[in-house]
């Protein structure tokens, strides 16, 4: 039972341009609704899009970083936005 085990998570501190990213997306999605409303399949088919690039671009700013460290082996993954992990 000489089992090592250590565990950190570290957060990425947000750049100020992200919170502009996701106002100004926000504001895209908002007229892609209305364009959608006003329109027909072409509007829906922007708002759809303009959302998935919202979502996308709000995860992968949001990045925490948790190094492991167990039995004289040591790994780091990168998690975007508390959801998706890759390792590094």
């Amino acid at each position: 039972m000489n089992d090592s085990y250590a565990e950190c998570l570290v957060k990425r501190k947000t750049p100020a341009y992200a919170y502009l990213f996701d106002i100004l997306l926000a504001f895209v999605v908002l007229f892609c609704v209305f364009l959608a409303l006003t329109t027909s399949v072409i509007g829906v088919i922007l708002t759809f899009a303009a959302g998935f690039v919202a979502w996308l671009v709000h995860r992968n700013f949001r990045v925490e970083y948790e190094y492991l460290y167990v039995d004289r082996q040591f790994s780091v993954d990168k998690i975007f936005g508390r959801a998706k992990r890759k390792k590094v």
